[in-house]
């Protein structure tokens, strides 16, 4: 009986972030209801409220969702955290497209410049940067204190890049990830050098493209 419990509580809350996300594709996030998304839902007031104690914890859940996917697609390949698998610029490449195209499904429903969509893509790149960021760190074998020294402002130029291309690459192309990678490697390498090259010379392990 728990069981059936828990599928259909796990059933009603994704109704609900999908109405929500349905939603969105008509008006601001902020001019939203809950009566709106209860009405979609086809679920009463008390329901909702249920599961989420407003309407911005709905939202909230929806972006770490897909956040967490794209943390899930840098760990996947080999089970181990990113650090421990990709030594190369070029492995980051490929799993940072990985990662987007693990939101594909979301991203479908928010309709390009939506308050919705451009806060996700905000939350996104800095994401991005971050894992990069953490990457160059592991792959120069550094220090917390010593990390301060990389260019997180030229890792979220890259970051931005690389969204910018994964966003056209899953939505308007049929590329595979292969094809993709491919067709993004030369831009991604020259941002990369120009990063290294701006960055304070340190001491370590070499973060050369390979």
């Amino acid at each position: 009986m728990e069981g059936k419990t828990d599928r259909r509580i796990v059933k009603t809350k994704e109704n609900i972030r999908k109405c929500f996300i349905e939603l969105a594709q008509t008006r601001q996030v902020e001019k939203i209801t809950v009566k709106e998304i209860c009405e979609r839902a086809r679920c009463s007031r008390n329901t909702f409220y249920q599961h989420y104690p407003y309407k911005e914890a709905l939202y909230k859940e929806i972006v770490d969702g897909a956040s967490q996917r794209i943390m899930d697609a840098f760990i996947a390949p080999k089970g181990k955290p990113f650090g421990n698998w990709i030594v190369s610029p070029s492995d980051f490449l490929r799993g940072a497209l990985n990662a987007i195209s693990q939101v594909r499904g979301i991203l479908a429903l928010m309709p390009p410049g939506s308050e919705m969509y451009n806060g996700f893509i905000v939350s996104l790149t800095h994401l991005l940067a971050e894992s990069m960021h953490a990457v160059r760190a592991a792959m120069t074998g550094m220090t917390d204190a010593r990390m301060l020294e990389l260019d997180l402002i030229g890792e979220r130029s890259i970051a931005a890049v690389l969204l910018n291309f994964g966003m056209y690459w899953i939505t308007e192309t049929e590329y595979s990830l292969d094809e993709a990678v491919a067709l993004i490697s030369p831009q991604f390498t020259a941002l990369y050098r120009t990063v290294e090259e701006q960055t304070v010379p340190l001491k370590g392990k070499s973060s050369e493209i390979v």
